[in-house]
């Protein structure tokens, strides 16, 4: 009897430490995520986009009225796909009194402005050397036609107060923080007590602010800096260390143009963030401009997903690419034009007819040129095709009802 006892005891001791080492597979069964627990927001992003005197003479219809539609008739349906439209906007709205300008010291017309909302512009930096072209009240001018158009714009301000808040923008319960500085206003005077009419690049004040912005707990910060030597092509010691610095402050994607010309965009390390990595922007150059020399005539739109799993709070970075842009000014249609042109066009056959075979040898060149210089850093960003094999423009999606709300704390 004693035997059978202890015969027992070793049995069910060994089926539990079998059970015990060997759960039932359906405990080991990791689940998939839930469709409605992934959220996601697409993300475009140009460089600078600037008026010189030209553009505005070649959009000038009548009677102090400007259209500026054609400069983006090729990329219209695009802009108007991602969640977020987002440039550099390098001018200052002027008043509607004729007294337009150019370079050096803008001054455009509100027209430039309704385009790019018309367009699917959505976000807007103003913190940029131009900023303070027309003073003062050239800064609240601009800033007054942002909100008439329902336009956000990061960098410049109209108060203290407006400067001291905490502006996010939420799209698809993904929470987007923005901060933008530039290096300088060209040696305009910022009236004194009135430091808020711009961000200035400041280590200091940066870590400040984003140590701020972090107490929001946004999910991703976005910084933009208006930085650089003017067609260089090369990135300066100054420049990797202030993107270095800002990624240690908590940044997960830089930023950047001044130049002029396209640098390498290059994917980060982060710690302490939500997003699984980031990326620096060290230029987007020009995206129109009527700078019409090489480098500087060709432009890119850098487009990436962000995915957040409402589950963990965890954000993945999707699909970081770009599309190699270049900007053509002449006659279309016997009116005279600037239109940005996917340069991948000059690879196929079925070019607009008003491109010349010179126009079509510098478009040629800066696919190339922009191809060399994007992924000189890093090979993973993505070339994105824009032309299907019937040589037209792909159609990415159908235009979607933009649907987020700008939150202030």
């Amino acid at each position: 009897m004693k035997k059978i006892f202890l015969t027992l005891i070793l049995l069910l001791t060994v089926f539990s430490a079998y059970f015990f080492l060997n759960p039932p597979i359906e405990n080991k069964v990791i689940e998939s995520p839930e469709r409605d627990s992934i959220v996601s927001v697409n993300i475009s992003v140009v460089g600078d986009l600037m008026c010189h005197s030209t553009q505005y003479n070649y959009a000038y219809v009548k009677n102090d009225s400007f259209n500026f539609n054609p400069v983006y008739n090729y990329l219209r349906d695009y802009f108007l796909s991602p969640d977020l439209m987002i440039g550099n906007f390098e001018t200052v709205i002027a008043k509607r009194d004729g007294n337009y300008k150019g370079y050096p010291y803008f001054n455009s017309p509100v027209n430039f402005l309704t385009s790019l909302k018309k367009n699917g512009f959505d976000v807007l930096f103003t913190a940029n050397n131009h900023s303070l072209d027309q003073n003062e009240k050239g800064v609240l001018r601009t800033l007054n036609a942002f909100s008439e158009n329902n336009l956000f714009s990061f960098g410049t301000y109209n108060s203290k107060s407006e400067k001291e808040k905490i502006k996010t923008i939420n799209v698809n319960g993904i929470k987007l923080a923005f901060a933008a500085y530039s290096y300088g206003t060209n040696g305009v005077h910022i009236p004194n007590g009135k430091e808020y009419l711009i961000n200035l690049i400041n280590l200091e004040n940066i870590k400040n602010d984003l140590k701020k912005i972090k107490s929001a707990n946004p999910d991703i910060i976005i910084v933009y800096y208006h930085t650089g030597l003017e067609y260089s092509r090369d990135i300066s010691k100054k420049h990797k260390a202030l993107m270095d610095s800002t990624f240690y402050f908590g940044a997960d994607i830089v930023l950047a143009s001044h130049p002029h010309v396209i640098l390498p965009v290059e994917k980060r390390e982060l710690v302490n963030s939500k997003l699984n990595i980031g990326f620096a922007a060290h230029s987007l150059g020009n995206f129109i401009s009527n700078q019409r020399w090489r480098y500087s005539d060709a432009g890119v739109i850098l487009n990436f997903q962000l995915s957040k799993d409402l589950r963990n709070n965890k954000i993945l970075l999707n699909d970081l690419s770009y599309i190699p842009t270049w900007v053509f000014k002449g006659k279309v249609n016997n009116k005279k034009e600037y239109v940005i042109l996917p340069s991948e066009m000059a690879l196929n056959k079925g070019l607009p007819n008003y491109i010349t075979a010179n126009d079509s040898l510098l478009m040629y060149e800066s696919y190339f040129d922009t191809k060399e210089i994007v992924n000189k850093l890093d090979k993973s960003v993505k070339l994105l095709s824009v032309m299907d094999s019937s040589n037209n423009l792909k159609t990415y999606s159908k235009v979607i009802t933009k649907q987020f709300q700008s939150e202030y704390k």
